[in-house]
Order: C-alpha cells, then sequence, then structure tokens
C-alpha cells in the first residue's frame, strides 16, 4: 500500500515500482455491509481478515475525503498518465484479504492510461508473489 501512495502521488522518484502483495482492495472504509459481503464472496476472502482490514481503514481514514486521497484505485484513475514508470504488480491468487481483485484493477487503471503495468499472480495466499518475476522485472538485464 505504502508503495502504491508513492508510485501515485510522487513517480518522479523513481524509474520501476514494485507491490508485491499490494494491500489494494475494492471495498474501502465507507463501503456498505452488502458490498463488502458481496467482496467477501466474489474473491473468497476471509470474513474476518476483511473486516479487520476494514476496521483498520476506518480508523486511518476518518472520512471519505481522507479515503479518496490515498485509494489506490482512485488515485490511479484520477493521476496515472502514460509518463508513469513502469510497476509490476505481483499477488497470491487466494490472498486472504482478497487484495488479488483490487490489484488486477489496479493494473488495468495503469495500462487504460497509458503507463506500463505488468501483473502476476501466483498460488498462494497472503503475502504470495513471484520473486523471481520481480527480479527479471527490477534488473531486467538479470538472468535467473
Amino acid at each position: 500500500f505504502n508503495a502504491s501512495q508513492l508510485y501515485l502521488k510522487h513517480p518522479e522518484m523513481f524509474t520501476r515500482v514494485a507491490l508485491a502483495c499490494p494491500a489494494i482492495t475494492t471495498v474501502g472504509p465507507f463501503s456498505t455491509n452488502e458490498e463488502i459481503q458481496d467482496y467477501i464472496s466474489r474473491t473468497r476472502a476471509s470474513y474476518r481478515y476483511v473486516y479487520a482490514a476494514i476496521g483498520v481503514t476506518r480508523y486511518t481514514f476518518p472520512d471519505e475525503a481522507s479515503w479518496r486521497y490515498a485509494d489506490p484505485l482512485t488515485l490511479a484513475s484520477e493521476r496515472v498518465t502514460s509518463s508513469y514508470p513502469p510497476v509490476f504488480v505481483s499477488i497470491g491468487d487466494s490472498d486472504q484479504y482478497g487484495f488479488f481483485e483490487g490489484a488486477k484493477r489496479f493494473v488495468e487503471l495503469v495500462n487504460s492510461k497509458g503507463a506500463q503495468a505488468q501483473y502476476v499472480e501466483v498460488k498462494g495466499g497472503h503475502c504470495s508473489f513471484d520473486g523471481e518475476a520481480l527480479a527479471r522485472f527490477l534488473i531486467p538485464t538479470a538472468s535467473l
């Protein structure tokens, strides 16, 4: 999540950005219970994990304006241009938070804005990512 904030708010600081299991979600602290339940059903995420994350975001972002300023999907939609540096996103396909859905959407948004985003999904839960693909992205001349 923190790397996405830097990428989206200060792209000039980077030549490449990697998001390994990013906490990007399609529901937020002001989503309705129905939206959250739909998300849990759709992503097969853990009820406990999702509501814990919602609780943290509600505490951290006390109003919709503060969340909107930090929501990676909103920021990607509003800020990304073709001049943004390439971004690599890798995540587990069964992340208990359901973050893979937001990660996919993030990559779609970045690519739709003309920037380069690569999505690599791996088998596994939270904090799973493809380390070899990440290394190839960060050091394109590396042979692994």
